[in-house]
C-alpha cells in the first residue's frame, strides 16, 4: 500500500471519528431537548397533567453540566393551556381581552401522581390583549371555511363571554415546593394563542398583541396604592390629595349583566379602564402619576360596592358641603366641590347604577381611603379620549 493510500485512508478514519462524535452530541442534546418537551427545534412541549412530572424531574436533574443546562432551558420553550373567557369589545382600543387575572396561578394536577402544580406566569399583563378589527372578526369567528357569506353577528360576537382556551409559551425561570407541597414554576411569557372553544372543532383567533395600546401597569404599581396607610386624615393639613383623572371606561360598565339567547343573566366580562393621577403634597408640590389600568379580573376585592363607600360622599354631602372648595374646578390642589363630575349624567348613572359604582369602590378601597369620614382628600375627573364620545361615560 503506498503512502497516498495511507493517507486517504487515514483522513477517511478522522472524518468517521469526527462524524461520530458530532452524532453522539447531537445525540446527547436531542435526548435532553425530548425529554422537556420535543423542543429540538423549539417546537413548545405541553405542561399538562400527562408531563408535569417529567418536566419536574429535568429541572430537577437534567443530567447535564449546569453550563449546558442552562443555556438548553434558556433556549427552549414549553406551553401551558388552560380555559378563560373572552372580555366584551372594546370600541375604543378595538380588542378583546382574555379575563385571567394576572396574579393567579394556573393549576394542574398530575394523572400519574396527583402532585399538584401551580405556573405563575410573569409578564400576563402584556400578553392579554386581542387585537381585532370588524373585519377580523368576520374572519375569526366564522366556522367554516367554505362558505362565500360571512354569518357571523359581529354585534353578539362583540358581547364577549365565549369559552376560550389560552396557550401560553413561557420559559421556566425558577421552580420550587411551597408550604403546602404544591410544585411552584414561575414563568416568563413569551406569547399566547388563543382560540375560542366552539363545536366540533375551536376557532383560531391567534396570537395576542405585545404591542400595547395602554400601559401594562394597575393601580399597584403606582405611588397612589395604599397612599393613606400611614396617613390618616387630619382636617388641619389634608395632605396629600389625590385626584384621578379617567381617561377610558368603557360603556359596559354601566352594565352589570346582560342576558344571552336564552334569556339567562350572564356576568359581563370588562374591558380595561384607564386613568392617571396626581398626588399633591403640599400647595406647591405634587406629582403627576403616568397611566395605569384597571381590569376588574385582577382584582379579588372588585366587589367593595359604592353602597358600602356611601352615595353621600359621591353627592359631595360628607365632607364636601361647607368646607372651602374649589367650586367645580378639578385640577386642584383645592377639592373641588364634588368628588365626581355631578354634572353628566352618565357619570351619575354609571356611578349609582351600574359596574361603575365598583370601579371607584375598588380604587378608593386600594388607596385606603377612609369614606366614613369627612375626608376631601380624594376627587375624580373626567377627560375623553374616545373618537365617539362614548367609550369614557
Amino acid at each position: 500500500m503506498n503512502s497516498n493510500c495511507l493517507k486517504i485512508l487515514g483522513i477517511f478514519l478522522v472524518l468517521c471519528i469526527s462524524l461520530s462524535s458530532v452524532a453522539q452530541e447531537k445525540k446527547k442534546k436531542k435526548g435532553f431537548f425530548n425529554k422537556v418537551g420535543g423542543l429540538i427545534k423549539g417546537y413548545p412541549g405541553a405542561f399538562d397533567a400527562l408531563s408535569a412530572d417529567k418536566y419536574w424531574a429535568i429541572f430537577e436533574n437534567p443530567e447535564l453540566a449546569d453550563e449546558e443546562k442552562t443555556k438548553l432551558i434558556a433556549d427552549s420553550l414549553l406551553k401551558v393551556t388552560f380555559k378563560t373567557k373572552l372580555s366584551a369589545y372594546d370600541e375604543h382600543f378595538k380588542g378583546f381581552y382574555i379575563a385571567n387575572p394576572r396574579r393567579e396561578a394556573v393549576r394542574i394536577k398530575s394523572t400519574r401522581t396527583n402532585q399538584k402544580y401551580l405556573v405563575y406566569l410573569k409578564g400576563i399583563s402584556k400578553h392579554r390583549f386581542l387585537s381585532m378589527t370588524n373585519k377580523d372578526i368576520k374572519e375569526k369567528f366564522e366556522p367554516s371555511l367554505f362558505t362565500t357569506n360571512s354569518n357571523v353577528d359581529i354585534k353578539k360576537e362583540k358581547e364577549g363571554n365565549q369559552d376560550i382556551g389560552v396557550s401560553m409559551y413561557f420559559k421556566p425561570d425558577t421552580f420550587f415546593v411551597d408550604r403546602e407541597g404544591n410544585r411552584v414554576v414561575v414563568a416568563a411569557i413569551s406569547k399566547a394563542k388563543v382560540k375560542v372553544l366552539t363545536e366540533p372543532n375551536p376557532l383560531e383567533l391567534g396570537e395576542t398583541s405585545t404591542n400595547l395600546p395602554f400601559a401594562d401597569r394597575t393601580i399597584e404599581d403606582t405611588e397612589i396604592y395604599q397612599i393613606f396607610k400611614s396617613k390618616p386624615f387630619d382636617k388641619n393639613t389634608a395632605w396629600p390629595r389625590v385626584c384621578i383623572t379617567i381617561t377610558h371606561l368603557p360603556e359596559n360598565y354601566q352594565k352589570f349583566f346582560f342576558k344571552d339567547d336564552n334569556g339567562q343573566e350572564k356576568r359581563y366580562k370588562r374591558a380595561i379602564a384607564t386613568a392617571t393621577a396626581t398626588i399633591w403634597y403640599s400647595e406647591n408640590e405634587k406629582k403627576e402619576i403616568s397611566e395605569f389600568t384597571y381590569f376588574p379580573c385582577d382584582f379579588a376585592a372588585y366587589k367593595v360596592i359604592m353602597a358600602d363607600v356611601g352615595r353621600l360622599w359621591a353627592h359631595g354631602l360628607n365632607g364636601y358641603v361647607g368646607t372651602k372648595n374649589n367650586g367645580y374646578n378639578r385640577e386642584g390642589p383645592l377639592h373641588p366641590s364634588n368628588p365626581i363630575p355631578i354634572d353628566q349624567s352618565d357619570v351619575k348613572m354609571c356611578f349609582t347604577s351600574g359596574y361603575g359604582n365598583w370601579f371607584f369602590g375598588d380604587l378608593l378601597y386600594k388607596m385606603d381611603y377612609n369614606w366614613n369620614q369627612d375626608d376631601t382628600r380624594v376627587w375624580f375627573n373626567v377627560v375623553d379620549k374616545s373618537e365617539d364620545h362614548r367609550s369614557v361615560w
